[in-house]
């Protein structure tokens, strides 16, 4: 079998979950960061849960319509299993919406910023519910370092080209409202000046 034909038929075979566990440590390396292994893998399973055709948490009853804030809402009017369930989707469907789909957002006028605020709050919420202890130190972990993981995601975006990385006005107003690093590189890489003027103003 030739080479062509190998790397053909491991395309065919590789499932979601190896496709997106070797993007995710590519990204992960390429930012030089080092989270756990814990949530690296939870980055993992978190694009892999939402590429299913029910979506994740689809027993929850939350509609796949429904505003962020709404379930956040409902999440703290909730207690028990369904508290941490909910503060959890919320969580994922942010850091998902800001790493994945973050151009979509930009095109909506909806910002990041916003989004990373309510991610940050419910992976936070989540880990004061979460049992046992090792479980409740993801999801600090995921709070406490959003902006960088959702970097990482879009990474894995752009490797799916699945955004438009040659935006340089999105580019600005991204990292305008989220600071992720991955955005600078990309706006330096243009030849964009990113320290501020006596106005405080970022070109």
């Amino acid at each position: 079998m030739d080479k062509g034909n190998t790397t053909g038929a491991r395309l065919h075979t590789e499932t979601p979950i190896e496709m997106f566990r070797e993007l995710v440590e590519g990204a992960i390396a390429h930012q030089h960061l080092a989270p756990s292994e814990e949530s690296a893998f939870y980055l993992v399973n978190l694009l892999d849960g939402f590429v299913r055709p029910a979506g994740p948490y689809a027993d929850l009853g939350a509609p796949p319509d429904q505003a962020l804030c709404e379930i956040l809402l409902h999440a703290v009017r909730s207690r028990g299993v369904q508290r941490f369930a909910l503060f959890r989707l919320t969580g994922d469907m942010a850091l998902f919406l800001t790493g994945f789909f973050a151009d979509s957002l930009a095109a909506r006028q909806v910002s990041p910023a916003y989004y990373r605020s309510l991610g940050e709050t419910a992976y936070a919420q989540a880990a004061d519910c979460a049992r046992p202890q090792s479980r409740a130190d993801v999801f600090e972990e995921l709070a406490e370092n959003f902006a960088p993981f959702s970097g990482v995601l879009s990474e894995v975006s752009e490797r799916c080209t699945l955004t438009d990385t040659g935006n340089v006005l999105r580019l600005c107003e991204r990292y305008s409202a989220t600071g992720n690093r991955r955005d600078a590189e990309r706006l330096l890489q243009r030849g964009a000046n990113l320290l501020p003027d006596d106005d405080g103003l970022v070109h």
